[in-house]
């Protein structure tokens, strides 16, 4: 039977509801997924580049000294401003040098 109440609290309030519908393995994974980026400019060691996250294209900087080439995945680890702060995924970085 159709229930308002759930539809509306589910059309604004989505993440809630697909929390407690999603094992809690797949629910670790989409939290996961929402902190990749790629990145679509290089980010050089303490210098900006670019990256896309959640649909749109942001200014990113890697606080580590590594360069992350375009096209790498990388995750999101905080925002600060309009930057966003990454590291890499991988265990393989490109060394600054």
């Amino acid at each position: 039977m159709f229930n308002p109440v759930e539809f509306f609290y589910f059309i604004f309030n989505p993440s809630k509801h697909l929390e407690q519908r999603i094992a809690p393995p797949f629910a670790y994974l989409l939290e996961e997924l929402a902190r990749e980026a790629i990145v679509t400019e290089t980010i050089h060691p303490h210098q900006l580049g670019r990256a896309y996250y959640r649909s749109t294209w942001w200014n990113a900087y890697c606080q580590e000294d590594i360069i992350l080439p375009e096209g790498e995945s990388v995750r999101v680890v905080g925002i600060s401003n309009i930057t966003l702060v990454v590291e890499p995924k991988t265990t393989a970085r490109s060394q600054a040098g």
